[in-house]
């Protein structure tokens, strides 16, 4: 499940964006890229343990996208 196809990906990233997630959560849930105020967040600690825990266990970060990608799944039949 480490790639998503780029509908399921914008489909995640707008449900969590709704949901007030932060992006620098999101981008570490989706494993995107990190920019340099990202680094910079984390390099000074001011990223949540979930964050560190999503970079460092690539195994929890997958059942978490799994996880979320079920709950927008299911709020989208809610929505249908």
């Amino acid at each position: 499940m480490a790639d998503l196809s780029p509908e399921k990906h914008k489909l995640v990233y707008e449900h969590l964006l709704r949901k007030g997630v932060p992006i620098l959560t999101i981008r570490c849930l989706l494993g995107l890229p990190l920019d340099g105020v990202d680094r910079l967040a984390l390099l000074i600690g001011a990223a949540s343990e979930y964050d560190y825990r999503l970079l460092e266990d690539e195994s929890f970060r997958l059942r978490e996208l799994e996880n979320i990608l079920g709950s927008v799944k299911d709020s989208q039949v809610g929505d249908g």
